[in-house]
């Protein structure tokens, strides 16, 4: 059909996506991920970035199923789309699978970047919560991503006027 069809009637296909999603079958998942590619890929870019956020929310649970075959458009859509990298930073993290890990490095370096900016921080903190815990508990090692994190707020605090032990 094509961007010029689909946009406009974006809302009504997400809620027909959304819906679909609430089928459990295995045969469901593979033509919901044909479904949901589709419709991502035939959105213009300006309805795209008026969605990209809730899309995001809604598939996450196929996003879990099939990771591998959603990564590419996810790819596509969030990393290589300009004007979608801008809310990479409200997102949150991807269900750990190295097909999505490039989606979760775009979304930490970006949430990272806000964290440094934001006045603050622990807001960021508290929405990514899970992600955190995740990453701090999952191994033996401290995943590099925490440790830069973990970096930028003790800098960001050391100079918002936090009280020092002069």
């Amino acid at each position: 059909m094509g961007k010029r069809y689909i946009s406009p009637v974006s809302r009504k296909i997400l809620a027909s996506l959304k819906t679909a999603l609430k089928l459990k079958d295995e045969e469901f998942y593979d033509i919901g991920c044909h479904a949901w590619t589709n419709f991502l890929y035939n959105l213009d870019e300006s309805t795209l970035v008026g969605l990209i956020e809730e899309v995001v929310a809604v598939m996450k649970p196929l996003v879990k199923k099939r990771p591998e075959e959603m990564a590419p458009v996810l790819t596509s859509v969030l990393v290589e789309t300009p004007s979608v990298k801008e809310f990479l930073a409200n997102m949150p993290l991807l269900p750990e699978d190295d097909s999505l890990s490039i989606i979760n490095q775009a979304i930490l370096d970006h949430q990272l970047k806000v964290v440094g900016e934001s006045e603050r921080p622990h807001s960021r903190l508290h929405y990514n919560q899970p992600a955190i815990h995740l990453l701090t508990t999952q191994s033996h090692n401290v995943h590099t991503t925490i440790s830069e994190l973990f970096s930028v707020i003790l800098r960001s605090c050391r100079y918002k006027g936090q009280p020092t032990l002069d």
